[in-house]
Protein backbone atom coordinates (compact mmCIF):
# COMPACT_ATOMS: atom_id res chain seq x y z
CA UNK A 1 0.00 0.00 0.00
CA UNK A 2 1.33 3.27 -0.98
CA UNK A 3 1.61 6.25 1.12
CA UNK A 4 -0.90 9.13 1.08
CA UNK A 5 -0.09 12.25 -1.45
CA UNK A 6 0.13 14.34 1.71
CA UNK A 7 3.53 11.48 3.31
CA UNK A 8 4.94 11.75 -0.40
CA UNK A 9 7.92 14.19 1.04
CA UNK A 10 10.83 13.04 2.46
CA UNK A 11 9.73 15.49 5.94
CA UNK A 12 6.58 16.82 5.30
CA UNK A 13 5.51 20.09 7.47
CA UNK A 14 2.13 21.46 8.10
CA UNK A 15 1.74 24.70 9.51
CA UNK A 16 -0.90 26.24 11.07
CA UNK A 17 -1.24 28.62 14.12
CA UNK A 18 -3.62 27.44 16.48
CA UNK A 19 -3.14 24.03 18.47
CA UNK A 20 -6.53 22.85 18.73
CA UNK A 21 -6.29 23.26 15.20
CA UNK A 22 -3.07 21.06 15.28
CA UNK A 23 -4.32 19.02 17.18
CA UNK A 24 -7.42 18.14 14.64
CA UNK A 25 -4.81 17.78 11.90
CA UNK A 26 -3.40 15.46 13.55
CA UNK A 27 -6.04 13.08 14.71
CA UNK A 28 -7.01 13.34 11.06
CA UNK A 29 -3.92 12.41 9.48
CA UNK A 30 -3.24 9.61 11.79
CA UNK A 31 -6.68 8.21 10.33
CA UNK A 32 -5.23 8.52 6.86
CA UNK A 33 -2.07 5.91 8.08
CA UNK A 34 0.63 8.38 7.31
CA UNK A 35 3.00 6.50 10.03
CA UNK A 36 5.35 8.43 11.36
CA UNK A 37 3.54 12.41 12.20
CA UNK A 38 5.38 14.13 15.10
CA UNK A 39 3.67 17.67 16.60
CA UNK A 40 5.62 20.92 17.38
CA UNK A 41 4.41 23.45 19.12
CA UNK A 42 5.03 25.82 22.46
CA UNK A 43 3.35 24.09 24.97
CA UNK A 44 5.98 21.04 24.38
CA UNK A 45 8.51 20.32 27.56
CA UNK A 46 11.87 21.12 26.62
CA UNK A 47 12.93 17.77 26.56
CA UNK A 48 10.33 16.62 24.29
CA UNK A 49 11.47 19.83 21.95
CA UNK A 50 15.26 18.33 22.03
CA UNK A 51 13.92 15.04 21.86
CA UNK A 52 12.13 16.02 18.34
CA UNK A 53 15.28 17.68 17.32
CA UNK A 54 17.75 14.99 18.04
CA UNK A 55 15.29 12.91 15.78
CA UNK A 56 15.10 15.02 12.86
CA UNK A 57 18.92 15.52 13.06
CA UNK A 58 19.82 11.70 12.95
CA UNK A 59 17.28 10.76 9.94
CA UNK A 60 18.29 9.22 7.10
CA UNK A 61 17.28 9.03 3.86
CA UNK A 62 15.88 5.62 3.73
CA UNK A 63 13.72 5.91 6.71
CA UNK A 64 10.10 5.86 5.47
CA UNK A 65 8.72 10.09 5.51
CA UNK A 66 8.23 11.73 8.35
CA UNK A 67 4.91 14.27 8.81
CA UNK A 68 6.10 17.40 11.25
CA UNK A 69 2.86 19.21 12.11
CA UNK A 70 3.55 22.31 14.19
CA UNK A 71 2.24 25.92 15.30
CA UNK A 72 3.83 28.75 12.92
CA UNK A 73 5.85 30.00 15.95
CA UNK A 74 8.11 27.29 15.99
CA UNK A 75 8.21 25.76 12.25
CA UNK A 76 8.82 29.51 11.24
CA UNK A 77 11.05 30.71 13.64
CA UNK A 78 14.43 28.88 14.95
CA UNK A 79 13.69 25.76 13.55
CA UNK A 80 16.70 23.57 11.66
CA UNK A 81 15.61 20.69 9.54
CA UNK A 82 17.02 21.51 5.92
CA UNK A 83 15.33 17.75 4.95
CA UNK A 84 12.30 19.19 5.15
CA UNK A 85 10.94 19.30 1.14
CA UNK A 86 7.39 19.80 1.67
CA UNK A 87 5.35 22.59 3.31
CA UNK A 88 1.32 22.98 3.36
CA UNK A 89 -0.21 25.91 4.81
CA UNK A 90 -3.38 24.84 6.68
CA UNK A 91 -3.63 28.71 8.46
CA UNK A 92 -4.05 32.15 6.93
CA UNK A 93 -0.57 34.07 6.20
CA UNK A 94 -0.69 37.84 5.19
CA UNK A 95 2.87 39.02 5.97
CA UNK A 96 5.36 38.38 3.92
CA UNK A 97 8.37 37.95 6.03
CA UNK A 98 5.93 34.70 7.96
CA UNK A 99 5.65 33.38 4.48
CA UNK A 100 9.61 33.51 4.16
CA UNK A 101 10.47 32.25 6.89
CA UNK A 102 7.78 29.41 6.34
CA UNK A 103 8.86 28.36 2.95
CA UNK A 104 12.52 29.39 4.08
CA UNK A 105 12.56 25.56 5.98
CA UNK A 106 12.10 23.90 2.87
CA UNK A 107 13.67 25.45 0.25
CA UNK A 108 17.17 24.95 2.31
CA UNK A 109 19.46 22.63 0.26
CA UNK A 110 19.94 19.33 1.62
CA UNK A 111 21.47 16.25 0.07
CA UNK A 112 19.16 14.18 -2.20
CA UNK A 113 16.83 17.40 -2.24
CA UNK A 114 15.58 18.39 -5.17
CA UNK A 115 12.40 20.04 -4.79
CA UNK A 116 10.50 22.15 -2.30
CA UNK A 117 6.47 22.02 -2.53
CA UNK A 118 4.35 24.44 -0.76
CA UNK A 119 0.51 23.69 -0.69
CA UNK A 120 -1.66 26.55 -0.38
CA UNK A 121 -5.04 26.84 0.59
CA UNK A 122 -7.27 29.53 -1.28
CA UNK A 123 -10.86 29.83 -0.11
CA UNK A 124 -12.77 32.45 -1.43
CA UNK A 125 -16.05 31.81 0.34
CA UNK A 126 -13.92 32.64 3.66
CA UNK A 127 -13.19 36.53 4.07
CA UNK A 128 -9.88 36.43 5.68
CA UNK A 129 -8.34 33.10 3.55
CA UNK A 130 -9.69 35.06 0.37
CA UNK A 131 -8.26 38.44 1.77
CA UNK A 132 -4.78 37.01 2.61
CA UNK A 133 -3.92 35.42 -1.05
CA UNK A 134 -3.02 39.03 -2.21
CA UNK A 135 -1.10 40.16 0.37
CA UNK A 136 1.11 36.75 0.57
CA UNK A 137 1.45 36.50 -3.28
CA UNK A 138 4.39 38.98 -3.73
CA UNK A 139 6.34 36.79 -1.36
CA UNK A 140 6.20 34.10 -3.43
CA UNK A 141 7.44 35.82 -6.31
CA UNK A 142 10.24 37.47 -4.35
CA UNK A 143 11.14 33.55 -3.30
CA UNK A 144 11.38 32.59 -7.33
CA UNK A 145 7.63 30.72 -7.01
CA UNK A 146 5.06 31.66 -9.48
CA UNK A 147 2.15 34.13 -8.49
CA UNK A 148 -0.30 31.86 -7.01
CA UNK A 149 -2.96 34.78 -8.12
CA UNK A 150 -1.92 33.79 -11.86
CA UNK A 151 -2.10 30.00 -11.71
CA UNK A 152 -5.97 30.50 -9.83
CA UNK A 153 -6.72 32.21 -13.88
Amino acid sequence: MSSPPICAGNITSGCTTWVKHLETLTDRLAATGCGDITVLHGGMKARDRQALAEKMSTRTDDQPPLLLVGTGSFIGEGFDCPALDTLFLAAPVSFKGRLVQYVGRITRPHPGKTTATVHDYHDILTPVIASSLPKRAPGYTSLGFPDPRKVLN
